[in-house]
């Protein structure tokens, strides 16, 4: 009997929520200071989020908690989509159900009415974080452990009406390996040091001095203002005194891992740990490892809906006491590569078993050839498993795999897709650390 055991820790990555961004690159107008002329920024505060919607969209910041609807939620309705594109139109539904706040990676926006002067952007994400630079991306949450700190964020200034440029747009994103923290408020703000391209100070939108209190507040900006008091107060607290700022937004991030990290912790700890089928079968012997294929189960599958969840279908599904509801369980089969005993002696505690989790088009022995033998040398043990939307976990007739996983036609899908297949990990990680691997002696 081969008894295995793992030794290494298996991690759930959680998946950026969908975001509403766009990307600059070289050849772009971000380094060209184009033509001359005064600007202001732009920062309307109507009365009703609806009248920010079309080519008016862009005209408030993005992302901002002015655009949440009274029930807290992200109000994604009227967003700018000049070519009708219905791809889109189901993404925003999708979004709409999904979102609770910003993401903590994705791009945002502010316009402004006529030409700036790129050159005096930071340069890089980490003049950005100096207290005297000209825009700054800044922790402003009272109960955040960072407040005050500011953080690395890339820039790119966009001149020129685009398909789905609006022009004048200064596009900022948290710089990429630098995430933002999860439910946290932040402020992105433009100080005086950025000036519009003939040199001249930047003008404060009226509505925008409202809501930094320098001007009376009228209207609409009224309730904005106190919203958005502790805010401004942490930004002149952290060396920005308000007088200075021409444009700013502020926004609070959501918590993208939050859901998976209730599934996964429901797989964890209110599901029976699966256990290896009785079937077992050697199926190849080299001079580094012996393959072993078999089965495992149940391991329970969350995702609602009639797989492969082509059109339809595919999200994660809780009930009214927020109890995660499992839909179906299924049996993964396996392919198992072990260390020859007479080059690699098995510990007393077992083999370490490393989990190999392969890409798209793969399956569960893609683990073989290359990757077991060079982790059978170092005398460890590796499983490989068929991923989510593949074949062995694919209904007859399915076998589009790169296509049914990355499921663009189907925002609901492709989120979760991939959280299912990390909460699938989280199982077969307790599949080893609890139930054991013990190959029979009869193999």
């Amino acid at each position: 009997m081969r008894n295995l055991a793992v030794c290494t820790r298996a991690a759930v990555m959680g998946c950026a929520v969908l975001a509403l961004c766009a990307c600059g690159g070289e050849g772009d107008d971000a380094g060209s200071s184009g033509p001359k002329g005064p600007s202001s920024s732009l920062f309307l505060v109507p009365s009703s989020l609806d009248a920010l919607a079309a080519e008016a969209w862009f005209d408030h910041p993005w992302p901002s908690d002015f655009r949440r609807d009274p029930d807290g939620a992200v109000h994604i309705t009227g967003y700018y989509n000049p070519r009708s594109v219905v791809l889109i139109k189901t993404y925003l539904t999708a979004m709409a159900k999904a979102i609770d706040g910003f993401s903590p990676v994705a791009a945002g926006y502010l316009r402004f009415t006529g030409p700036i002067e790129p050159a005096t952007l930071p340069a890089n994400p980490s003049e950005a974080t100096s207290s005297d630079a000209s825009v700054q991306l800044i922790d402003v949450d009272e109960a955040s452990p960072e407040r005050g700190q500011r953080k690395r964020v890339t820039l790119h200034w966009r001149l020129e009406e685009g398909a789905w440029w609006r022009p004048y747009t200064l596009a900022f994103m948290p710089t990429m390996g630098f995430p933002l923290r999860p439910s946290t408020r932040y402020a992105l703000v433009v100080t005086n040091d950025v000036t519009a391209s003939d040199g001249s100070r930047i003008g404060v939108a009226p509505e925008l001095r409202q809501v930094l209190g320098i001007d009376a507040p009228t209207g609409a900006t009224q309730g904005l203002r106190d919203r958005w008091a502790p805010a401004v107060t942490a930004l002149e607290q952290a060396g920005v005194d308000r007088a200075r700022i021409v444009h700013l937004t502020v926004f609070t991030t959501s918590d993208p891992t939050k859901e998976a990290m209730l599934f996964a912790d429901h797989a964890r700890s209110r599901q029976p740990a699966p256990t290896v089928d009785d079937a077992w079968a050697l199926k190849e012997q080299t001079t580094e490892y012996d393959v072993y294929e078999g089965s495992f189960g149940p391991s329970p599958d969350y995702q609602r809906g009639e797989p492969p969840f082509e059109y339809v279908g595919g999200g994660f599904e809780v009930d009214a006491q927020g109890v995660p509801v499992v839909q179906r369980e299924f049996h993964a089969r396996f392919a198992l590569a072990v260390p020859k005993a007479s080059t690699c002696p098995m510990p007393a505690d077992g083999y370490p078993v490393v989990m190999y989790a392969h890409g798209t088009g793969g399956d569960y022995r893609s683990v073989l050839g290359a990757t077991g033998k060079s982790l059978a040398l170092r005398c460890m043990a590796a499983m490989g498993v068929d991923q989510i939307m593949h074949p062995g976990r694919l209904p007859e007739g399915k076998w589009v795999p790169e296509l049914l996983f990355f499921n663009v036609q189907n925002p609901d899908a492709m989120r979760t897709n991939i959280r299912q297949s990390a909460i699938d990990e989280v199982v077969r990680a307790r599949l080893i650390r609890e139930s054991g691997i013990d190959v029979p002696a009869s193999v």
